[in-house]
């Protein structure tokens, strides 16, 4: 029963002619999907994910996504290295920044630990459409987001605006469901979303700006105020003529002036947001440069 037809057709299939299921992924083939898809999102070489891959906490959450039903995302994050690396030596000054070549850390995440941290990342989320995966065409089971780096509220906000709102408005019409109450109060309920993730995005953070004297100045104005007067070079003794001391001052004096201009030349777009950011950017800005003026005229 089971030869061959005489034109060379196939036999009866078995089962009652039901075809076998395509048997569980492996961790093996989901490496080899990342190795494929994360090059293009994130950038870098395949030389970069393969090694990202390699480490152990990688590849076990690799084989979690794969292998684990309650597992059902897994975040591929790409960091920025060499922005940290350029910033540390600009902050050194002794040395050149160090050639970088990008590299990739693979994290993943239950339902109870769901952190993206954005800030000099690009972030790529693999999440499942079943709680488990087959190994036949892991593509059509799998879905991606990718989150660039800055600030998380614009890339929600952008998400939000290019491919969730397009998409649903698509589906609405495609199913005819305009007129379906529900359909409206989601919908209202989405550009709520947008316009506080914009006015997030619009909220400009105003930093604290601390003006610490060296240690040797502290000292010797503690000394005089607790004697009654008004500290002068004297107070500093012989290290008003160390030239370690004085570039150490001047060093000092450089990053106050930088730190004070920085503060002083913040702006923020007022066509965008409410008016209420704006009237609030403009009380927190002059407020922390009050107390810049009055730190500067504290002996």
């Amino acid at each position: 029963m089971g030869d061959p037809l005489p034109n060379g057709g196939p036999g009866p299939v078995p089962n009652g002619g039901v075809d076998e299921p395509a048997p569980p992924a492996t961790a093996a083939q989901v490496q080899q999907y990342l190795q494929t898809v994360v090059p293009l999102l994130l950038g870098g070489q395949l030389s970069n994910v393969v090694q990202g891959m390699q480490e152990a906490r990688s590849s076990e959450a690799v084989r979690q996504f794969a292998e684990d039903s309650h597992v059902d995302f897994l975040l591929v994050t790409r960091h920025s290295v060499e922005e940290e690396r350029t910033v540390t030596a600009a902050a050194d000054g002794d040395h050149e920044p160090e050639p970088w070549s990008p590299g990739l850390e693979f994290r993943f995440s239950t339902h109870h630990d769901q952190a993206l941290q954005l800030d000099r990342v690009t972030v790529a989320v693999f999440t499942k459409r079943a709680t488990t995966l087959s190994s036949q065409d892991l593509a059509s089971q799998i879905s991606v987001v990718k989150f660039a780096d800055g600030d998380p509220f614009k890339a929600l906000h952008s998400v939000m605006e290019k491919a969730f709102s397009p998409f649903l408005t698509n589906a609405v019409d495609t199913l005819d469901a305009g007129d379906n109450i529900g359909v409206k109060t989601m919908k209202r309920s989405i550009e709520q979303i947008k316009f506080s993730l914009l006015n997030l995005e619009q909220d400009v953070d105003i930093p604290e700006i601390s003006l610490n004297p060296h240690p040797t100045i502290a000292a010797a104005v503690q000394l005089a105020e607790s004697e009654g007067r008004l500290a002068t070079v004297a107070d500093v003794g012989v290290q008003a003529r160390d030239p370690v001391f004085l570039d150490a001052l001047e060093h000092l004096v450089a990053r106050w002036t930088r730190e004070i201009s920085d503060l002083a030349s913040l702006t923020r777009d007022p066509s965008r947001g409410s008016a209420k950011q704006e009237i609030t950017f403009w009380i927190n800005l002059e407020r922390e440069l009050l107390k810049v003026q009055s730190q500067t005229t504290t002996p």
